[in-house]
């Protein structure tokens, strides 16, 4: 392995650690949005605000963010 390469490996190990740690404030906002839904207009069948930035933020954990920590960390081999 070539320096650059080691050095590449290294920023992807940072990357992947603060990955993680985005993913981890977002679950946290996820869940703080979890409790009871908000009132709303009956005649409105949207979701509320809450439901909507919950639903944003689980799809882009399970369609982005975990996606992106699982190849970053096989390409450094686990």
């Amino acid at each position: 392995m070539t320096g650059m390469e080691a050095d590449v490996q290294e920023e992807i190990r940072h990357i992947t650690r603060d990955l993680a740690m985005v993913e981890v404030r977002l679950r946290g906002l996820a869940v703080k949005l979890a409790g009871p839904p908000s009132p709303r207009d009956e005649e409105d069948d949207a979701l509320d605000p809450a439901a909507k930035v919950r639903s944003v933020l689980e799809c882009v954990l399970v369609d982005r963010v975990q996606p992106a920590l699982r190849d970053l960390r096989a390409v450094m081999g686990g």
